[in-house]
């Protein structure tokens, strides 16, 4: 319990626990014949009532807060910083169950967060995807695209605008390969295939056809419909141009970060 209410009194928990496990581990094995079930039984005890604890309070937290991307981010640390101290702590002689700490891991502290994580965080991507363009849009004092397109909608076409953000591409493709290097910790194999290839259909959708597409929307609908035989403006080429330009960071993303994943 002196171990217990210690390590919980610092910013530093893991830290602390390793340190205090450490410790611990010592004066067991000096004091017990067989120290292996009661080395077992402490790390135990302190996964279940500090690190659980710590966990649940700086998690819940969050999604109370609906503060998601937060939560991702913390999910995805504390996590780590788990597993990393799991291993730290194992040892072949602690217990009979080859798969314990990674039961106490996974089983204990997280079950509650990893059964909703994959959907959570393809929502969480469309959403901030989304949020970029929509800003963009805004910025550009044009609404974003809704289906059936904004053709109609768009009244004014600025003959200088490509309508293509290449901050918005990069930063779009940022977001992904951070949804998937999430995924990796988080998920098992059989899950990470189906949900990284949901993520990599999310970056196409929101790049080719929210932006892509309708940045040739709105080119096109500056053409008069009285002269249907128009060749295209070199504004429609400078959009064409762009738009190749960024082709390259989505196939790189699928060969460097998707495919990989994908079994």
């Amino acid at each position: 319990k002196t171990v217990s209410s210690q390590a919980t009194s610092t910013d530093h928990i893991f830290l602390d626990v390793e340190k205090h496990s450490a410790k611990v581990r010592d004066q067991i094995e000096f004091v017990f014949e067989s120290p292996e079930m009661v080395n077992t039984r402490f790390i135990q005890n302190v996964f279940e009532k500090v690190l659980l604890k710590h966990i649940t309070a700086t998690l819940d937290k969050l999604l109370t807060e609906k503060k998601t991307t937060e939560y991702l981010m913390q999910l995805h640390e504390l996590y780590t910083k788990t597993t990393r101290l799991a291993s730290k702590l194992s040892r072949p002689d602690m217990s009979s169950d080859p798969g314990f700490m990674s039961k106490l891991t996974k089983g204990t502290l997280f079950n509650k967060y990893l059964s909703f994580y994959s959907t959570s965080e393809v929502d969480h991507l469309q959403k901030r995807c989304s949020k970029m363009l929509a800003q963009y849009y805004e910025s550009l004092d044009i609404p974003k695209r809704s289906q059936g397109g904004l053709r109609s909608r768009v009244l004014k076409v600025s003959p200088d605008e490509t309508y293509i953000s290449e901050d918005v591409c990069a930063s779009i493709i940022y977001e992904s390969k951070k949804a998937v290097c999430r995924c990796k910790e988080l998920i098992t194999d059989r899950e990470l295939s189906d949900t990284v290839t949901q993520i990599y259909l999310k970056v196409l959708d929101m790049l080719c056809s929210e932006h892509f597409d309708y940045a040739l929307d709105i080119v096109f609908s500056s053409i008069p419909s009285s002269q249907p035989h128009s060749a295209p403006s070199g504004q429609f080429f400078m959009v064409v141009g762009l738009i190749n330009a960024q082709m390259p960071l989505i196939e790189n993303l699928f060969r460097e970060v998707i495919a990989p994943c994908i079994k």
